[in-house]
């Protein structure tokens, strides 16, 4: 990408594909073929970006706070808002996903309690976790109206990818899928989700497979009104990375 320095970093791509986002030096930056190479300065100091909504208007990651230390902010307008407001939050928090609209952001907050914990945050609610508040837990991505997160958390065996929306709360995703009738996942651990589709459906992230080895997934969550038809489908395939 011209104009972007040797020592950037690309952390995300809007969804219609013309900005990608990252960090240089403790700056945030946005590029476009168009526009260039811009960097989204804040004037408390360091800032980060991680993702970007689906037309690069509204960028998430961090920002320092003006109570001191860096929390998960948004960058719309030419400007940064932090948006870091669970209380009991050591102010260390990152924001790692943001629906097309960029109206929910979700991420996590390092607190007294876990450490980190997932959160989902609109303007109507602010920061609210949607973990357990002695587990650890890291929010990578939202469908796009927000009702469905995704991620990972930490169990005593290690990580272990999560979905969660208003209704199941958190559940591990493994478990989830075969409720609704997954099969071949014996001897799979799911560590985490890293995307999801905007339909909320299609989920993407990375696992072990029984021998052990490394390798990428894509699960499918069927709609409710073709649950019983895809029953006998397997509802995960797993690619090598």
């Amino acid at each position: 990408m011209p104009g972007v320095p040797s020592s950037a970093a690309v952390r995300g791509l809007s969804g219609d594909g013309q900005y990608a986002v990252g960090s240089s030096s403790g700056s945030a930056w946005r590029w476009s073929p168009s526009g260039g190479y811009q960097t989204l300065p804040s004037p408390l100091g360091v800032t980060a970006a991680t993702r970007a909504n689906f037309d690069g208007s509204v960028i998430v990651g961090f920002a320092n706070h003006p109570q001191g230390g860096a929390a998960a902010a948004y960058w719309s307008g030419g400007q940064w808002t932090n948006i870091d407001d669970i209380a009991g939050s050591l102010r260390s928090s990152t924001a790692y996903g943001v629906n097309p609209a960029g109206d929910v952001i979700v991420g996590y907050a390092s607190t007294t309690q876990s450490g980190q914990m997932a959160f989902r945050w609109t303007a109507a609610t602010g920061m609210v976790p949607i973990g357990a508040p002695d587990v650890g837990s890291i929010a990578l991505g939202v469908s796009g109206d927000g009702a469905s997160v995704v991620g990972r958390y930490s169990a005593p065996g290690g990580l272990r990818a999560f979905y969660w929306t208003q209704e199941l709360g958190m559940v591990d995703l493994r478990s989830h899928l075969i409720s609704l009738g997954a099969t071949g996942l014996e001897g799979w651990t799911l560590q985490e989700v890293t995307g999801i589709s905007a339909d909320g459906r299609v989920l993407v992230g990375n696992a072990f497979n029984p021998q052990g080895l490394g390798e990428g997934f894509v699960a499918v969550i069927p709609a409710p009104a073709s649950a019983l038809l895809l029953l006998s489908i397997p509802l995960i395939t797993c690619r090598r990375r």
